[in-house]
């Protein structure tokens, strides 16, 4: 059965019939209008309701299912941010020291350069790189791959890295020498292992989700710690 159009004010009257407190009708429905009812009520209301039913536990406001919705975006973009600066210092990082210990042109092309007991993984990756560079020259904007090809004929790892996956860089310093993994990481006072779980943002992702997840309402109160 299609789910029917509803109107901000037919939205906030299921929500008031289900149970939930609207303290200011307008301000409500200003934050559905700008934020979607789906995205709010579908996704947070879960944490405030009566199990098995689709009523709200007793004295639950609109005010502290917003203030969740909220929290939640808060902390999505505190990693998303932290997530974008590890990406640039890592990208930076593998450049540098891999192009100090290979400074012939193309070199992050060149299978012998690489883990010889990964080969395949190796060529995979390669060949990724090699089909952006193709891609980026083929484009009709300019940008900074055409820029080093029409110049100086080659494209450094430095650029190049710019345009690669976080999945691609992480391969690629998985798939660097074990002398340049360790040697280089160490400079910088990591660990692999440390340096690993640094650049694995689905972690950050998932240790958001299992937060939300297990909270359940019997744990309202600490839910509602979060307006305050």
């Amino acid at each position: 059965m299609s789910k029917p159009f509803k109107t901000l004010d037919e939205q906030i009257s299921i929500l008031k019939s289900r149970g939930l407190i609207v303290h200011d009708d307008e301000s409500a429905k200003l934050s559905l209008l700008c934020n979607n009812y789906y995205n709010v009520i579908n996704y947070y209301s879960k944490f405030f309701m009566i199990p098995g039913t689709d009523n709200y536990l007793h004295d639950v406001s609109f005010n502290e299912i917003l203030s969740v919705y909220y929290f939640d975006k808060e902390i999505k973009s505190i990693f998303l941010k932290a997530t974008i600066d590890i990406e640039k210092c890592l990208k930076s990082m593998i450049a540098y020291y891999f192009s100090e210990s290979h400074p012939e042109d193309y070199s992050y092309l060149n299978v012998n350069n690489f883990d010889c007991s990964k080969i395949k993984k190796t060529v995979n990756l390669i060949s990724g790189i090699s089909k952006t560079i193709a891609q980026k020259e083929r484009e009709k904007n300019d940008n900074s791959v055409k820029h080093y090809l029409n110049h100086h004929f080659n494209v450094p790892l430095w650029v190049i890295m710019n345009y690669l996956s976080f999945g691609q860089v992480v391969q690629f310093y998985e798939l660097m020498k074990q002398s340049d993994q360790t040697t280089k990481s160490n400079i910088c006072f990591l660990r692999k292992e440390i340096f690993l779980f640094c650049i694995n943002s689905i972690l950050l992702e998932n240790l958001r989700g299992f937060f939300l997840k297990q909270s359940t309402p019997e744990q309202l109160h600490v839910i509602r710690s979060v307006e305050h």
